[in-house]
């Protein structure tokens, strides 16, 4: 028997690493093997990447497959993490699936909302996990913004804007290492499908409100620059209106990070601002080493040890991904977008 084989024999118990078989090296990928080499509760026991040289990945990761097929039918893998292309995700989420697997995905998990309806499907059938990593959350100003909304020290959140303006992102992403921030693009997609969701998330976790519509402007960049984009988004909630305003061709950067007026204050660049009784704004500085770290494998350690299926994340990433359609829609016709349930 193979050393796999023998070690699959035991099932892991409580006290043990979740074993991970990683499908996709690329930048995202990468930026996974790396994180989870410094944690003792998940181990990647296994990667696999069709598209790339397999000896060039050997040097990121010993145990490398050429084909996802034989990852898959391995008895020592708990949990399958893809990392691949954003269009492939779909497919194989199912087939991870279809084979047994509990699934995490990177985000954004799809190009489609009805894709991810699919992967939710397949997973009740199959009584397994999916989970959408919220690796996408991660930035202090967010965790910051989302901390003072959860303590409701600006109470109820009337208004939410964001603007990043930047440079072009090399068209090469290769030539930036490993680096988690240059995502793999779509054809025909620019950034669009990465930044939107990115923020549009991070706007449902801060305004905790259902929306109401969305209109969306985007240009589509030309062929000879992939990776640059340019758009904006607005979005109607009940008690809340919020814009995204992202440019990838800006010639100068532009970020404002998340700005939140509140029934009770407001919040900007990790700032709070309350009007006391007497008249007088009190502003206050987050610090970063008071905003609570991110644990963006949590959902994905606790499915997987305890068992049972989970979609909390997979159904959160719903909400975004009906609005990222929306905004696609609103954009090629030029109208506002009703939200329906």
């Amino acid at each position: 028997l193979r050393d796999w084989e023998i070690e699959s024999m035991t099932p892991p118990s409580a006290d043990s690493p979740v074993r991970i078989g990683l499908v996709g090296l690329g930048p995202s990928g990468a930026y996974h093997l790396e994180r989870l080499s410094f944690r003792d509760d998940l181990h990647v026991v296994v990667a696999c990447d069709e598209h790339a040289d397999s000896a060039r990945l050997r040097s990121r990761t010993p145990n490398v497959l050429s084909q996802v097929g034989d990852l898959l039918g391995r008895s020592d893998v708990d949990c399958v993490l893809i990392a691949a292309p954003l269009a492939e995700r779909p497919k194989l989420a199912l087939r991870a699936l279809e084979a047994g697997k509990n699934v995490a995905i990177e985000s954004p998990p799809s190009v489609e909302a009805l894709q991810l309806r699919a992967m939710i499907s397949a997973a009740r059938d199959a009584r397994r996990c999916l989970c959408v990593l919220p690796t996408r959350r991660e930035a202090v100003d967010f965790r910051a913004a989302r901390q003072i909304v959860a303590a409701g020290t600006i109470g109820s959140i009337e208004a939410a804007r964001i603007v990043s303006w930047a440079k072009a992102v090399p068209a090469d992403a290769a030539s930036l290492g490993l680096s988690h921030s240059v995502p793999e693009t779509t054809p025909g997609e620019g950034v669009f499908s990465f930044f939107a969701y990115q923020y549009v998330d991070q706007l449902l976790q801060l305004v905790r409100q259902e929306p109401t519509s969305v209109f969306a402007r985007i240009h589509h960049p030309p062929q000879t620059d992939p990776t640059a984009t340019a758009f904006f988004i607005s979005v109607d909630f009940a008690n809340c209106d919020a814009l995204i305003d992202v440019n990838l061709h800006a010639g100068a950067a532009l970020q404002t990070g998340w700005m939140l007026a509140g029934s009770m204050g407001s919040y900007c660049q990790q700032r709070t601002y309350i009007t006391e009784a007497s008249g007088e704004v009190c502003d206050t500085p987050i610090a970063a080493a008071d905003v609570p770290p991110l644990d963006p494998y949590a959902e994905l350690l606790h499915a997987a040890r305890s068992n049972s299926p989970q979609f909390d994340s997979a159904l959160e990433a719903t909400s975004v991904m009906q609005i990222i359609d929306a905004a696609r829609r609103s954009a090629r016709i030029g109208q506002l977008v009703e939200l329906t349930d």
